[in-house]
């Protein structure tokens, strides 16, 4: 039970990583555009700016970042975690 608990974790501490990726190509294909109560309006920005834009907003510690980069961590550290005790056991 405790091995099915732990692999279903694992499956989902890749979820924020997957959505980065469709985040990632979306603002490549489709552009993304910044629209705030704070005055940052920035356009409408396609293909490598476009990504770099949505980087900067989802990991900036003035926007996302305060939330993403622990997530991120997080996730990492369990994900190493697991594949070490899995490499030990075998």
């Amino acid at each position: 039970m405790k091995k099915i608990f732990y692999k279903i974790i694992l499956i989902i501490s890749f979820i924020p990583y997957i959505l980065i990726l469709f985040g990632i190509l979306r603002s490549f294909l489709f552009g993304f555009k910044i629209e705030m109560l704070s005055g940052l309006d920035m356009p409408l920005k396609y293909g490598v700016e476009g990504v770099l834009n949505y980087l900067w907003y989802t990991c900036s510690l003035n926007c996302f970042g305060i939330i993403t980069i622990p997530l991120f961590l997080i996730c990492l550290v369990y994900q190493l975690l697991y594949f070490k005790k899995l490499n030990k056991n075998n």
